[in-house]
């Protein structure tokens, strides 16, 4: 309850008026195309979910974007029922901040016991300044299965239960298809989480994980690689590639980490020396301090 009311008042006026609310005129509008084709194609026979109809007649146009596949299967009931596309995009858009404030809160919990640093988590998480510079990038917004993953993980670094590593892995897969980012982000997590802790814990001498760890990494790789497949295709297709200095352009360099986005209240405008392309990761000096 405390989220939801969060949610409505650090997104005010979205709630008002849901149907036709916009921060910009470009990503929104294509998310909300991509969740609205997503559940066109999934629930039309005859449809080719990634032959989307955009550029004809290029094939798996949708892989010039991301998927999005869990989001819109978030959205399809608003869709189903005759909602329109940017309505179903934004109520995804104000669940993800609930999501992940619970997915934090339930993770803090875990590794805490204490209820007020479990809600410091799930604040510092769901309403990072981070999330309010890509407030157009509805697959950024989306990280809410993140805290389970790590939360699975740690609950199996304690009982290797085979309840805990499929639960750990089907909350990975959720995040690897809400987001092709954070797909990678994600996996670094948890292989560096797997290499720390089991060098630490002696776990490479236990059959057991070996054996979970291997099922959950076989499942993932035979329900993720057919959906990954149509990007590897238009890349090789279209030679779609970034350049070093393209990358280098949008690279987190050391002051990002003090930059808030300019809307910001606190941070917004003493930052603005300090911000880059897209390069807004300060998580307020708050939470800083409480880290520290």
């Amino acid at each position: 309850g405390l989220m939801c009311l969060l949610t409505v008042v650090m997104t005010w006026p979205l709630a008002a008026d849901p149907r036709s609310s916009l921060n910009d005129f470009g990503d929104p509008l294509l998310n909300s195309w991509i969740l609205w084709w997503d559940v066109k194609a999934l629930t039309t026979p005859g449809l080719s979910w990634f032959n989307a109809p955009m550029f004809h007649p290029s094939p798996l146009t949708l892989a010039y974007s991301e998927h999005m596949l869990i989001n819109a299967l978030m959205a399809a009931p608003v869709l189903l029922l005759g909602g329109d596309a940017l309505l179903a995009h934004n109520l995804v858009f104000m669940a993800s901040f609930v999501l992940c404030g619970l997915g934090a809160y339930l993770l803090a919990y875990e590794l805490t016991g204490s209820r007020g640093a479990a809600l410091i988590g799930a604040l510092g998480f769901a309403f990072a300044p981070f999330r309010f510079g890509h407030l157009g990038h509805l697959q950024l917004q989306t990280a809410q299965f993140m805290p389970l993953v790590l939360l699975y993980l740690h609950r199996w670094a304690k009982d290797p239960r085979w309840s805990h590593a499929l639960l750990m892995g089907l909350f990975w897969l959720l995040q690897i298809l809400t987001c092709g980012y954070y797909a990678l982000f994600v996996s670094l997590a948890v292989g560096l989480f797997l290499l720390y802790f089991g060098l630490a814990g002696g776990w490479w001498r236990q059959a057991r994980r070996w054996r979970q760890m291997a099922a959950v990494g076989l499942a993932l790789g035979v329900l993720v690689l057919p959906l990954f497949w149509p990007y590897v295709q238009v890349k090789k297709d279209m030679g779609f590639v970034r350049s070093a200095d393209n990358a280098a352009s949008f690279a987190a360099l050391p002051w990002h980490y003090l930059a808030a986005p300019p809307a910001n209240l606190l941070y917004g405008k003493l930052s603005e020396p300090l911000r880059g392309a897209e390069g807004e990761l300060f998580l307020g000096l708050g939470l800083t301090i409480l880290v520290v």
